[in-house]
């Protein structure tokens, strides 16, 4: 017969609860639920079976703050850590958080990590990660890889040193209602024949670009508001692909959108506004196809291809942006059917080694600018 699920207590201050969480883990059976007391531990913990560990008041003042290990492991199927400081401290090769299986849950933590990431999720484990801080990691806020399908939604990720969430080896998450931003090098970088569903986050003020996609990464990116980072929105490079829909990219420092080295995205129904340079960047052999977007008021061209880049660019508003599309240093592409009005310099520029590789049909153009 199973033996009834307990609740646990630690707490260093009461003589009659346990003073350290492995003391509490040590008598636990699947689906107990240890409680833990405000107070700093200093012991790693290897979470093997099916338990529950909750903080016991205010957040800082539940520690488990571990050097030169990783503060926690987690080999079980199910488990659910909740209000508890996790920070790693010295040896640069361990975690914060280790996850090598099981789909429980992580909420309302705050996470850090001196070492590699903060979060290390691998393996077939899959956790939802759900309300928690992770911040100020040595390398990546959250590492995704193997065949994840983890679930990071409604987080705080920020001041990593690279990525705030990577995402590699053809892991396929989905990353909902977070604000990635501050500091991070890379909001998320997605790589190495990785999927993965990117929805409704805010994605700002990275150090370089908001997402970066590269190396045959394929994922999908909707209704997300990406903005204010050092380079461009999103980058796509080295045979890249992706769904980029119904997204606001804005006041990016560079491009709103940049695709180089034979990428080849599907880019529709978003806006591209006000970005420091051209809104949608074609270069060095990338493609992509553009459809139904508002690209407008960018800095330079709605659209610059160069360098023998090959879009197919139909259907689009391309307005009040410094030009229309300019294309140069041998580009190509189709641009068919959108509306070129009221660029600053006016709907095209096309050079002369370009101008028999790009066909055009059906836009709308107006020569003649009108600024007030």
């Amino acid at each position: 017969m199973a033996l009834p699920r307990r609740n646990l207590t630690v707490n260093p201050e009461d003589p009659s609860a346990y003073p350290s969480i492995n003391d509490a883990m040590a008598v636990a059976a699947d689906e107990d639920t240890i409680l833990v007391h405000p107070g700093i531990y200093k012991d790693p913990l290897v979470i093997d079976r099916d338990l529950t560990l909750i903080g016991q008041g205010l957040l800082n003042e539940i520690q488990l703050h571990v050097e030169n290990q990783t503060p926690i492991t987690i080999n079980a199927e199910i488990y659910h850590i909740e209000n508890i400081s996790i920070k790693h401290s010295g040896d640069q090769e361990s975690f914060a958080l280790d996850i090598t299986s099981g789909r429980g849950t992580i909420s309302g933590c705050d996470i850090s990590s001196d070492g590699l990431a903060c979060i290390s999720i691998h393996g077939t484990a899959s956790p939802i990660i759900r309300a928690t801080r992770i911040h100020d990691g040595n390398e990546t806020g959250i590492m995704i890889t193997g065949q994840s399908n983890a679930t990071v939604e409604g987080n705080m990720i920020f001041g990593n040193q690279f990525a705030g969430i990577e995402i590699r080896d053809q892991a396929n998450p989905k990353i909902t209602r977070n604000h990635i931003y501050d500091r991070n090098e890379v909001g998320i970088l997605i790589h190495k024949y990785a999927l993965g569903t990117i929805a409704n986050n805010e994605i700002y003020s990275n150090r370089f670009s908001g997402i970066e996609i590269r190396s045959r990464a394929n994922p999908n990116i909707t209704n997300n508001q990406i903005y204010k980072n050092g380079r461009s929105g999103i980058f796509f490079h080295d045979f890249a692909a992706g769904v980029i829909n119904n997204n606001t990219i804005f006041e990016n420092r560079s491009s709103g959108i940049a695709i180089q080295t034979n990428s080849n995205p599907e880019i529709s129904n978003n806006r591209i506004e006000k970005n420091s340079e051209a809104g949608v960047v074609v270069s060095n052999s990338g493609q992509g196809t553009l459809t139904g977007n508002a690209i407008l008021g960018n800095g330079y061209s709605g659209i610059e291809i160069s360098q023998k880049g090959s879009p197919t660019i139909k259907d689009n508003q391309i307005s009040w942006n410094g030009g229309g599309v300019m294309a140069h240093q041998q580009a190509n592409g189709i641009i068919s059917d959108n509306d070129l009005r009221y660029n600053k310099n006016g709907a095209f520029y096309i050079s002369e080694d370009s101008a028999d590789n790009i066909t055009r049909s059906g836009n709308i153009e107006w020569i003649q600018a009108s600024f007030n």
